[in-house]
């Protein structure tokens, strides 16, 4: 049945065989228009996709989290990002809208990413936000503080397309 029928779609479903069974399909987005936001004119788009639970499980732990890694990516419902690379200089942009099963999950997600961020970055000057509404969780790495509401907008503006 698991190759015939219905194989898995994600790596949560592989995980989380309880996921596979209940045909639990994740959260997509997609991005508004980012080749018309203002915020991103001077940015080349490189890369727009999706990771799964086993990839947040990786970052996690990998960013020196390894405890809180597959507890936090048990939550996972779904996500999109962006990465942008500045026209001018090689400044990186990365823009993450992430969907989870739970609010609690939402929060706990983006407490143990607020923390993979200030690793990440240490003492760089490198603009940053996160913000969690709901299930929801927004973020914005890169880019300049004159720019990082624009573009926080452009990742609450991405809609939710179910698979």
């Amino acid at each position: 049945k698991l190759y015939t029928e219905y194989p898995p779609q994600w790596s949560e479903q592989i995980l989380q065989p309880e996921k596979w069974q209940a045909r639990e399909a994740p959260v997509d987005f997609t991005w508004p228009k980012l080749d018309k936001a203002k915020a991103l004119r001077d940015w080349e788009l490189l890369d727009d996709d999706v990771l799964g639970e086993f990839q947040w499980r990786s970052i996690i732990k990998e960013q020196g989290f390894p405890a809180e890694a597959e507890s936090v990516a048990g939550g996972w419902g779904g996500h999109r990002y962006a990465v942008f690379k500045r026209k001018d200089s090689n400044a990186m942009l990365l823009l993450l809208r992430t969907s989870w099963d739970s609010e609690a999950e939402a929060r706990e997600f983006a407490d143990v990413y607020g923390r993979v961020q200030a690793a990440k970055y240490g003492d760089a000057k490198v603009p940053v936000r996160l913000e969690q509404k709901g299930v929801d969780v927004f973020i914005v790495e890169g880019g300049d503080t004159t720019t990082i509401d624009a573009l926080l907008k452009n990742v609450k503006g991405a809609k939710v397309r179910r698979t």
